[in-house]
């Protein structure tokens, strides 16, 4: 392809590379090569440079135009999506296209949540939500499933959630009290199918 790309979170797996490329995360380079170290994950295909990092530079101050989009399951994480839907709208060229790559929750840990709505993304749109709201930090814990995306099309979702588990919704709280946890931990706002 001889367009210009935008891939947004390409953490140590970019889909796309190469002079029309550029990247935009959450962390920079140096930072996505720590933390795929923490996981055990290969760093072989982490990008050089990262050209817009969240930190330094909002997505929707993005200057240029490109003809594709792309992001890999960032979306679940992005606290307003209709702010971030006109936000990657600016950034395409007339003819431009959006592709997202998104966990159906139903195969992941995600899946005893409940599906998010139209109005829960209008409803954090319109209260400037900028970060995961409690009620779901907590149900990170008390909805989680197992992460075993073969168990979950075989049917095995795992025991329903506890919701009255006193020990799991202590450790959410103390997580979302702690500002650096907070920052460094991105829990899936929105569950999509």
């Amino acid at each position: 392809h001889s367009g210009t790309i935008l891939e947004i979170g390409p953490f140590s797996k970019p889909q796309f590379a190469g002079p029309h490329v550029a990247y935009f995360d959450v962390l920079d380079a140096e930072q996505i090569r720590v933390e795929a170290e923490r996981q055990a994950q290969s760093c072989e295909h982490i990008p050089a440079f990262i050209d817009y990092v969240e930190r330094d530079v909002a997505l929707g101050d993005i200057s240029r135009k490109f003809d594709i989009v792309y992001s890999s399951h960032a979306i679940e994480h992005t606290p307003d999506v209709y702010g971030h839907m006109q936000s990657v709208h600016k950034l395409l060229g007339e003819r431009g296209r959006y592709f997202l790559a998104i966990p159906d929750k139903r195969y992941c840990f995600d899946h005893y949540k409940a599906p998010s709505t139209t109005a829960d993304a209008i409803a954090a749109h319109q209260t400037g939500q900028k970060e995961c709201p409690l009620d779901l930090w907590i149900e990170r814990y008390t909805h989680g499933s197992h992460n075993d995306s073969v168990r979950h099309w075989a049917g095995d979702h795992g025991p329903p959630p506890n919701q009255v588990n006193a020990a799991k919704i202590i450790t959410a709280m103390g997580e979302y009290e702690d500002e650096a946890k907070r920052a460094k931990m991105s829990p899936h706002i929105w569950f999509f199918t």
